[in-house]
């Protein structure tokens, strides 16, 4: 049977001033004409405030200035008078979802988070968001299916990475290393994915292949003792038992975790009984 060590696991408006020309015009006609001017544009700036107070994006505009001054209360007033206003505003239903995120409120970022999905499915955002919700309302299935959204509309690093550790839970193997695998050609200075990949194909017993990965974890970071541990199994299990022993004594030296160093002895000590030696 083979050893597994599975120890792996973020207006300014410009106005154009005319001068009047040298016309001689009666005192009395100029004060008309200027009360009248002073009466329409008075006129003109009640009817641009009530067009503004009857803007959806401007009263959004209005919660955006909010938010940046944490009036999370505030902001959300302005949010829901701009759904009033139009019902099916992208913005202001994610920054809605964002501004219950920040009062910690899940179940109504959730709302407002899937709905600003349902309006706009290709998004990231909204989706990044929900996935940090249905975390903290402990829905884990939820959270993976935006991750799978999230990675189909850009596939990246973490989102490759988190589904890879999922399905690795889940121990559907060959699932999480065609993930882990994309987040290694998304990064592959990444000591972590290197590490995992080599834990998964040591549970497939593909043992040359994890050991490569995990040398390559070590490579990356040579102080990285979970890999170099999980390098000394992998020897074991494929027969290289002086390797084994070298790797495992290295990192004995290093770690400062008794867990750590506990393991390590033990899987020294099953060296030394092994009559392969």
């Amino acid at each position: 049977m083979a050893f597994h060590f599975d120890l792996c696991k973020y207006k300014q408006f410009h106005y154009n001033v005319y001068k009047m020309k040298s016309m001689k015009i009666p005192n009395i006609l100029f004060i008309t004409i200027l009360c009248l001017s002073l009466t329409f544009c008075a006129a003109t700036q009640k009817k641009t405030t009530i067009d503004k107070e009857n803007d959806p994006q401007y009263i959004y505009e209005k919660a955006i200035v909010s938010m940046n001054y944490n009036l999370i209360d505030e902001a959300i007033k302005y949010l829901h008078q701009a759904l009033v206003l139009n019902p099916l505003h992208f913005p202001s239903y994610y920054l809605l979802g964002v501004a219950y995120v920040k009062k910690e409120n899940w179940s109504e970022a959730r709302n407002y988070l899937e709905e600003a999905v349902r309006l706009k499915p290709n998004e990231l955002d909204p989706h990044s968001y929900l996935v940090s919700v249905y975390q903290n309302l402990g829905l884990i299935d939820e959270a993976i299916e935006e991750h799978k959204k999230i990675n189909t509309l850009d596939k990246n690093f973490n989102s490759s990475f988190t589904l890879g550790n999922y399905y690795f839970e889940k121990d559907e193997l060959e699932t999480a290393l065609g993930y882990i695998k994309e987040a290694i050609l998304q990064n592959s200075q990444s000591e972590f994915a290197f590490n995992i990949y080599g834990v998964i194909l040591s549970k497939l017993e593909r043992f040359p292949e994890a050991i490569m990965s995990f040398q390559n974890a070590i490579r990356i970071d040579s102080n990285y003792v979970i890999a170099g541990i999980n390098l000394g199994v992998a020897y074991i299990n494929s027969k290289e038992l002086e390797k084994a022993r070298q790797i495992l004594t290295k990192f004995l030296s290093i770690t400062q975790d008794q867990i750590l160093k506990d393991k390590i002895k033990k899987y020294l000590d099953a060296i030394k009984k092994t009559p392969l030696i």
